[in-house]
């Protein structure tokens, strides 16, 4: 469970509470004498209602402006003089250094980085992601790279929040 979906359930938790500390009477109109209402409970029920309010717009928020520049493993885990073969190999977090592989699928979520250092492959070998933003990144640059004769094409670039390109180390 997620810190959204922690804000989530206190928010909905909040908005029950507010709705079952209202005087339902007063509200439908049915009181036939005056109310003594307790200051107490007023306060409890306002502090629901902003609570609620408020963790509803922290979620809200989260969902629009989510938070991509960090990765989910952001350590990577070394995989030595490893062989793949007929096998789907995931490769979030991963540094393969001297890896075989041979026909295989290469499952990529967008985790975490990816290297593969002095690998070798054979046979055929697929790259796909079950991402949708990579999935399209890799369909735009399979489009770009068949321009590649007819414009200068810098590939694999990194860029800043701007746009502006910067250099790969």
């Amino acid at each position: 469970m997620g810190k959204d979906d922690v804000y989530f359930l206190i928010g909905t938790v909040l908005g029950l509470l507010a709705l079952l500390g209202m005087d339902w009477k007063l509200v439908r109109g049915r009181l036939s004498k005056p109310v003594r209402r307790s200051r107490g409970r007023e306060v409890l029920l306002l502090l629901a209602v902003i609570g609620s309010l408020v963790l509803s717009g922290i979620g809200w928020y989260r969902a629009e402006h989510p938070k991509v520049d960090v990765w989910k493993l952001p350590t990577p885990q070394t995989v030595y003089a490893k062989s793949y073969i007929n096998e789907t190999v995931e490769m979030d977090g991963k540094v393969f250094d001297h890896c075989h592989f041979e026909n295989v699928k290469l499952l990529y979520h967008g985790l975490g980085p990816v290297s593969i250092v002095q690998s070798d492959f054979k046979g055929q070998v697929w790259v796909g992601s079950d991402n949708i933003a990579i999935q399209n990144f890799g369909i735009a640059n399979a489009e770009l790279e068949k321009l590649a004769p007819l414009i200068r094409l810098h590939s694999w670039v990194q860029m800043d929040k701007n746009g502006n390109a910067t250099s790969v180390q």
